[in-house]
């Protein structure tokens, strides 16, 4: 079959034939793959994230059908990831699709909506007013936890990020204040705390994180979704006294409260109250797409296989 492939830990994909799928196991399904989506798990993979046996086809994250039925997925198993024609997947990973819902509305709210929508409604609970900070607002996850948070009842929403254009974007998506992440992280993320952020939604970590978190008021809560800053930060016992850090890890997440989610999110999408940018590639400019997200691309990047 038709697939990107993963030949040697460390390189990027290329376009190629691999097996198909054949011996799976009971508690798994083969997908017939209609839309893949790319995101930077998928190149930690292609680094040795997860210890995957070479040959394999990279990609988590795809929409598909299973005997007629349309599904999402967010997961799959090595060696056959969603960069091909057939996908190898967990039965209880796979979400029903809302009615109405397309491929391409439906893979941006998977991965990337999920890790905006949960860290702030599972891992923390919004009530209403409250002051939230989203680090590396610019990426896919950031643009929509900004969105998130005003449909949640954010009191006053800021986005911190790199790319000039997605904050001009992010002010008209409902963020109340932008900052430019520039040399001096922790000046511009302190002067636009104000009375202390209630709740961080840290796409980075790294300096990002640890300048945040010295802004966080009493009882509030950062949330580490990402590592686009690195995965190590030095920090003072006092940094962390009275305040919050959860590690986001969406493999805990009960099947049933993605679901609920994915569900909420698609009717957002449909009522136009989140929004995003894509762009589609074929799966022989695979090169081309990874390429895209290795200078992080600020839109969903969509493989047809």
């Amino acid at each position: 079959m038709r697939a990107a492939v993963v030949s040697q830990i460390g390189s990027a994909p290329a376009f190629g034939e691999f097996p198909e799928p054949s011996n799976v196991a009971d508690d798994e399904v083969v997908v017939d793959v209609a839309l893949a989506g790319l995101n930077p798990v998928d190149r930690l993979q292609a680094d040795g994230y997860a210890d995957p046996v070479v040959p394999f086809v990279p990609g988590f994250e795809g929409v598909g059908r299973v005997r007629s039925r349309r599904v999402y997925f967010g997961t799959t198993v090595n060696p056959h990831g969603s960069l091909a024609e057939k996908a190898v997947v967990k039965t209880e990973a796979l979400l029903k699709i809302p009615e109405g819902l397309s491929d391409e509305q439906a893979i941006p709210i998977g991965i990337a909506g999920l890790s905006a929508w949960l860290p702030l409604t599972w891992e923390t609970e919004l009530k209403g007013g409250e002051r939230v900070l989203v680090t590396g607002a610019t990426g896919m996850v950031g643009q929509i936890a900004v969105q998130a948070a005003k449909l949640l009842g954010a009191g006053h929403v800021v986005a911190a990020g790199r790319d000039t254009r997605m904050l001009a974007r992010l002010a008209d998506l409902g963020a109340d204040q932008t900052v430019a992440l520039n040399d001096d992280v922790d000046t511009a993320i302190a002067a636009a705390a104000g009375p202390g952020y209630d709740v961080v939604i840290d796409c980075v970590f790294g300096g990002p994180f640890r300048a945040a978190l010295n802004c966080v008021s009493p009882r509030g809560t950062v949330v580490v979704v990402g590592l686009a800053g690195g995965t190590r930060v030095t920090l003072d016992w006092y940094e962390l006294y009275a305040r919050r850090v959860v590690s986001f890890a969406m493999p805990v997440v009960p099947p049933s409260v993605k679901q609920r989610a994915f569900d909420t999110l698609a009717a957002h999408v449909l009522a136009g109250a989140i929004t995003f940018e894509t762009e589609q590639f074929g799966l022989e400019d695979v090169g081309r797409a990874w390429l895209e997200l290795e200078n992080g691309a600020h839109r969903k990047l969509l493989v047809v296989p």
